[in-house]
Parts: C-alpha cells; sequence; structure tokens
C-alpha cells in the first residue's frame, strides 16, 4: 500500500496524470517507509560502499519516514527526467532530490 502524507497525494495524482500522458510507465514505486524497511535501505547502501544505486538516508532523518517523499519508476533514462521533473516541480509542492537520486521527489520544505 502507498502511503503519502494527504496534502500531497492530490498534487502528486495530478502530476501523475499528465507525466502518463507520454510516460505511462511511471509510476509511483515507494512512498512512507516503516523505520525497520529504512533501516534495511540504509544498510544496503552502507554495506555497498555507498553505490549510488542503492542511496537512502539514515532511518530516522528520511523524508520517507514521514511520508513526505515519493519514488517514481522509469526515471533512470534522460528522457523520462527531462519530462518528468519541470511537471513534478511546477506543482510548487514538490522538489527533485538531484541526479544522486533521480526518482526521488519530496515535500518541498519536508
Amino acid at each position: 500500500v502507498l502511503a503519502v502524507r494527504i496534502d500531497i497525494a492530490k498534487t502528486l495524482m495530478d502530476a501523475l496524470d499528465i507525466i502518463q500522458g507520454l510516460y505511462p510507465a511511471v509510476k509511483v514505486n515507494e512512498g512512507y517507509r516503516s523505520f525497520e524497511y529504512q533501516s534495511e535501505l540504509y544498510a544496503r547502501y552502507i554495506n555497498s560502499g555507498k553505490d549510488p544505486q542503492f542511496i537512502a538516508a539514515p532511518p530516522a532523518t528520511g523524508n520517507h519516514r514521514k511520508g513526505e517523499a515519493v519514488d517514481l519508476d522509469e526515471m533512470h533514462t534522460a528522457a523520462v527526467r527531462a519530462y518528468t521533473v519541470p511537471i513534478m516541480l511546477a506543482t510548487g509542492k514538490l522538489k527533485a532530490y538531484g541526479p544522486d537520486d533521480p526518482p526521488h521527489f519530496s515535500l518541498t520544505g519536508g
């Protein structure tokens, strides 16, 4: 079950409707994460030698823990990023993490 803060859910869904018009494979693959799951992801990141492919925040600090972040599928191709990022930013409520974590978007100020 995907969970995000209710105040960004509609904004996110509206942005995804536009994005999926051209790239239907772009979907939210993660939102809220439990402390345990975030701990697992962070351990994998550290054990990989901080391989960017496995980037994850420490469990007590990640925006996913607060339901204030989402990761999108299919964000590792330049064309999809070039189309998707401006739409997500235009909401005024979401920001992109950047090139180190292309699938990640979080609540502005979150």
